[in-house]
C-alpha cells in the first residue's frame, strides 16, 4: 500500500470528499492514517459530516500530527454518530481503534483498552487492524506487572500480522516486544527484536505509512546506555528526536526526551535535566498524563548526577506515588534507593529498595531484581555477599549486567604508592591501620589473618584487653571505606577475611613500598611480620 493522495488531484469540494472516502477504509483498516499527514491541512476544511469513515481517517491523521488538537475529538464523535445510525460494524470497528488511540495518546489506559477490545469484537479476524489491536491489548497485562502475560499477547498478535503478510503492522507488536524483554532484562532477545523493527522501519521509512520510526530509535538507546555503549546511545537518540522532528511526531519527541532524559543522566546530566523539563512541558501541551509522568524519572536521574540529592528524592518519591504501573513504579523506587545511598541513606536506602524488589520479582523483571539487590549489597552490608549473590543470578552475561558491577568495581592497587578506589572514586580511610588492613588481607587472600594476631601486629604495645575492641572499631572503619563493598570483609572468631573475587588487584606483595606507616612501622614491616611477603 502506497503514500495515498487525495487532495489537490481531483476538483475542490466534493470530489475531494469523495476521494477521501475512497481511500479512507483502506487507510484505517491497514493502520495507516499518517499516510494523510502531508495533505492534513487542507482535509481538516473540509465538511465531512456525512463522511464518517473519511472524517475517522482525518481525525486519525489529525491526532498523529496534532496531538491534543480538540477538532479530533468533534470528527471522531460526528463519524461514531452516524455509523452508529448506519449499524455499520466495520465502520464502528475501525471508529473504536481511532478512539482507543485517542484515549491512549492521552494515558487513559483503561478507555483505550476498552475501545481495543469494542475493535477486536467488531471487526472479522481477516482485517489487518485487529493484530493491532491485539498487541496493543498486551498494555493490560503490562500495566499490572506482568510480562510473560504481556509478552504472549503480543507475539501473539505478531503471529497474526505475519500470518496475513501485514509486514508494516509488524511493527507495532515488535515494539511492544522490544519494551517488554527490555523490562525483563533479556537484554539480546530485546536487541533482536529492535532489529527486526529497524529493518521494517528502514523498509516502509519513505513511504508515508507509519510514523513509529523514532520509538525504535529511542527503544535503541535505550538499551545500549543500559549497557554502558554511550557513544552508540547518544547515536540512537539523536537520530530518534531528528526523525519525529522530520516527522512532526511530537508525541514520539517526548518518549525521546524522556528516555535520553533518563537513562543518559550518567554522562550527561545538564542535557538530561533539559530533557526532561523538555518532555514534562511537551507532554503536558499534547495532553499526555502517562508521559508527563514517566519524565519525572528522566529529572530526578539528572538531578541525582547534578549531586542535588535533596531535589532528586523529592522528584523519584513523585513519580512512585503517581506511577500505578508496577514496573515504572520499580523504576522510581529504585532511583530513590540510589539516590539515598549517595545521602549516606542507608536505612531509607533499604526501605525503598526493598519495596522495589518485591514489585520487580512478582513481574519476573530480572535486570531490576539485579539493580536493586546490587543497591542493597550497599545499603545491608552485613547482608551484602547474600544480595551479591542474589543479583549474579539473575546475570546472563549481557553487557548491560555487567555494568552493574563496573559501576562501583573494586580496584586495589598493591604497586608502588598503595590505593583503592571503588568505581572512580579514591577510598577514603578513616586511619592508617584501617587502609593497611585492606592490603595485608588482599596480599593474604582467601585464607584471610587470624585476628589475635592481625590485633597484635597493629597494636603491638596495646593492653591484650583492648586490643578486640579496636578490631571491632578498625572493621568498622574498613567497611565505611569500601561503600557497596563493605560485604566483602568478614569476620569469625577465628579469622579476619576479605573476599577478593572479582575484585581488579595491581601489583603483588613484594612491590609494596614504604607508603603506609602504621604504629610506627611500614606496611613493608607488617607484611614480614605476617609472613606475607612470599605472596
Amino acid at each position: 500500500m502506497g503514500e495515498h493522495t487525495v487532495a489537490g488531484t481531483t476538483e475542490q469540494g466534493d470530489d475531494t470528499v469523495a476521494g477521501v472516502e475512497r481511500v479512507a477504509l483502506e487507510v484505517l483498516a491497514g493502520g495507516a492514517p499518517w499516510s494523510l499527514a502531508p495533505q492534513l491541512d487542507n482535509l481538516l476544511d473540509l465538511d465531512l459530516r456525512d463522511r464518517p469513515l473519511a472524517g475517522l481517517a482525518v481525525a486519525a491523521a489529525c491526532h498523529d500530527v496534532y496531538r491534543g488538537d480538540p477538532r479530533v475529538a468533534e470528527l471522531v464523535e460526528t463519524a461514531w454518530d452516524e455509523l452508529l445510525r448506519r449499524q455499520d460494524d466495520l465502520g464502528l470497528g475501525l471508529a473504536a481503534n481511532v478512539r482507543a488511540n485517542v484515549a491512549f495518546g492521552r494515558g487513559d489506559v483503561d478507555e483505550a483498552l476498552h475501545w481495543w477490545r469494542r475493535c477486536l469484537d467488531l471487526l472479522d479476524a481477516g482485517v489487518p487492524l485487529t493484530g493491532s489491536a491485539l498487541a496493543h491489548l498486551s498494555v493490560d497485562a503490562y500495566r499490572r506487572g506482568d510480562l510473560q502475560g504481556a509478552i504472549q499477547r503480543a507475539e501473539e498478535a505478531l503471529a497474526r500480522l505475519q500470518n496475513t503478510g501485514d509486514r508494516a503492522g509488524s511493527l507495532v507488536p515488535l515494539i511492544y516486544l522490544v519494551l517488554y524483554h527490555l523490562n525483563l532484562g533479556d537484554f539480546r532477545r530485546a536487541e533482536r527484536e529492535l532489529d527486526a523493527a529497524d529493518g521494517i522501519w528502514r523498509e516502509i521509512r519513505t513511504t508515508g505509512l507509519r510514523n513509529d520510526g523514532p520509538l525504535v530509535a529511542s527503544l535503541r538507546g535505550t538499551l545500549e546506555a543500559l549497557r554502558g555503549h554511550r557513544v552508540a546511545a547518544d547515536a540512537a537518540f539523536a537520530d530518534a528526536l531528528c526523525t519525529a522532528d522530520e516527522l512532526s511526531a511530537p508525541w514520539y519527541t517526548v518518549m525521546a526526551l524522556s528516555l535520553r532524559g533518563e537513562f543518559t543522566a550518567a554522562w550527561a546530566p545538564e542535557r538530561s535535566l533539559t530533557d526532561a523539563q523538555r518532555a514534562y512541558r511537551a507532554a503536558q501541551a499534547i495532553g499526555d498524563e502517562w508521559w508527563a509522568k514517566l519524565s519525572r524519572l528522566a529529572e530526578a536521574s539528572a538531578l541525582r548526577e547534578l549531586g542535588r540529592l535533596d531535589e532528586a528524592v523529592d522528584r523519584f518519591q513523585q513519580a512512585a506515588a503517581d506511577l500505578a504501573n508496577p514496573l515504572e513504579r520499580s523504576r522510581a523506587l529504585v532511583g530513590l534507593g540510589e539516590t539515598h545511598l549517595r545521602a549516606g541513606r542507608r536505612v531509607a536506602a533499604r526501605a525503598s529498595l526493598q519495596e522495589a524488589l518485591e514489585l520487580v520479582e512478582a513481574g519476573g523483571a530480572r535486570y531490576w531484581v539485579a539493580r536493586a539487590c546490587v543497591g542493597l549489597a550497599s545499603a545491608e552490608r552485613d547482608r551484602g555477599a547474600h544480595w551479591v549473590a542474589r543479583a549474579h543470578t539473575c546475570d546472563d552475561g549481557d553487557a548491560a549486567y555487567e555494568m552493574l558491577s563496573a559501576v562501583e568495581r573494586l580496584r586495589i592497587n598493591l604497586a608502588g604508592r598503595p590505593s583503592v578506589h571503588v568505581g572512580s572514586r579514591h577510598a577514603r580511610f578513616q586511619t592508617r591501620h584501617a587502609e593497611a588492613v585492606v592490603y595485608l588481607l588482599t596480599i593474604a587472600g582467601a585464607q584471610g589473618l587470624p585476628v589475635g594476631r592481625l590485633a597484635r601486629a597493629l597494636w603491638p604495645t596495646a593492653e591484650a584487653s583492648r586490643r578486640p575492641h579496636r578490631l571491632r572499631t578498625l572493621l568498622w572503619q574498613v567497611r565505611n571505606a569500601l561503600g557497596p563493598h563493605a560485604w566483602r570483609l568478614t569476620r569469625d572468631a577465628e579469622r579476619v577475611v576479605l573476599d577478593t573475587v572479582g575484585v581488579e588487584i595491581t601489583g603483588v606483595a613484594s612491590t609494596v613500598l614504604d607508603g603506609v606507616v602504621v604504629s610506627g612501622r611500614s606496611l613493608t614491616d607488617l607484611i614480614v611480620e605476617l609472613e606475607l611477603s612470599d605472596r
